[in-house]
């Protein structure tokens, strides 16, 4: 980044507005300890178990994405340099760290500093606007830990709805350093939807989709849910336009009816976090509706779906998540290239291709950390 350089500009300037770092105490205590001129057999010991300790917290540096791996390298050469025990390597080490240290620094401070001027260019523009009339607090993507950003985006502190503040009330960004999140518009028209499904004095609906609230439902009664499900799948199994039912975390239930290839669930926001959802790809022809689209895989990320399924004459299918965040992007990038594997492989074996989407969904699930793909077994089968 120019600006992180402006700050601080490498090994060989004094030009620089971020002066240079230390150690962090606990490699500082290794480099001490190592350099004593006295050491014993039990010092050495002692010096070795320091070290293993101090590996321990190096790796948990640069984890789900965080932008410090240089620094996490020039950590774990200065510990090989100790227990080189050559004082020529273990001086350039320091020298490196210390410099990754404060190129790291200069890099976290020109990184906060360009989402703060984003955070007062978004005002400006949207402060005065009458048609704006709140802000949602969106997460970024590369959220590894809970902290107050969660709290931010799941808080209904003014009955607005999750993560939404009036604009006059809204957090400050950034809400701490390498903080990525943002705002988004919501615009009148959209705070009535939301203030009207959840109360259940409206029905949404446009050109692509109608939603209808229906009964509550405990979120974590799965029996419940079970026979919900299971009466959705004889109602629109083999329907000619597709249908969802969600269930948001407060048992707040939505049937949404949407067209013949698509039903947008997406009209139903920040609800859609933690939900578990069914819906039906409905058949053409002889050919059954397939399984999960990129559509689905991509509303199952960004929202953070708990479980979602799909049902149609080719099955019932299920999936669920337990692995670190996947942005949009790599979601997309991983999907095309499953789509061109399974192209390549049928083209050289001559084959024919039944259900795409099926098979990818099936690669899918055996090589994304942490996504289960299976087909939903009925009780009977059990």
């Amino acid at each position: 980044m120019k600006s992180a350089r402006a700050l601080y500009d490498g090994y060989n300037t004094t030009d620089n507005v971020v002066r240079k770092q230390r150690l962090p105490k606990y490699l500082q205590d290794v480099v001490n300890f190592s350099r004593r001129s006295d050491l014993g057999k039990n010092d050495v010991i002692a010096l070795q178990k320091l070290v293993r300790k101090a590996r321990r917290m190096v790796d948990r540096l640069a984890q789900n994405g965080a932008p410090n791996r240089a620094l996490k390298t020039s950590y774990k050469e200065l510990l090989d340099a100790v227990e080189s025990c050559s004082d020529k390597a273990l001086k350039r080490a320091i020298r490196t760290a210390v410099e990754e240290k404060s190129r790291y620094v200069a890099e976290r401070i020109a990184r906060t500093e360009s989402a703060r001027a984003w955070y007062r260019g978004f005002l400006k523009d949207t402060i005065d606007d009458l048609d704006v009339v709140a802000y949602r607090w969106v997460e970024s993507t590369r959220h590894p830990t809970e902290d107050i950003c969660d709290e931010y985006a799941k808080v209904d502190a003014y009955g607005l709805g999750p993560g939404i503040f009036p604009k006059d009330k809204a957090p400050e960004l950034p809400a701490h350093p390498h903080c990525l999140c943002h705002y988004e518009k919501v615009y009148a028209s959209e705070l009535e939807r939301i203030q009207g499904l959840a109360s259940g004095k409206i029905e949404y609906s446009d050109n692509h989709v109608t939603v209808v609230r229906e009964h509550n439902i405990a979120y974590n009664d799965d029996e419940g849910l079970e026979k919900l499900f299971n009466k959705f799948c004889e109602d629109h199994q083999g329907d000619n336009i597709e249908h969802a039912l969600v269930i948001t975390m407060d048992g707040e239930v939505y049937h949404c009816i949407g067209q013949s290839e698509t039903v947008n669930i997406s009209v139903l926001g920040t609800k859609l976090q933690g939900s578990k959802v069914i819906h039906n790809h409905p058949d053409d022809g002889n050919i059954y509706g397939d399984c999960f689209s990129l559509a689905d895989f991509s509303a199952f990320f960004k929202y953070k779906i708990k479980r979602l399924e799909v049902i149609s004459r080719l099955g019932h299918y299920f999936i669920e998540y337990n692995g670190l965040p996947l942005p949009e992007g790599q979601l997309l990038q991983l999907y095309n290239e499953v789509y061109y594997a399974v192209l390549d492989k049928v083209w050289k074996s001559g084959s024919t291709i039944e259900y795409m989407q099926r098979d990818i969904a099936t690669w899918l699930g055996k090589n994304i950390k942490g996504l289960i793909f299976d087909e939903v077994k009925v009780k009977n089968e059990l």
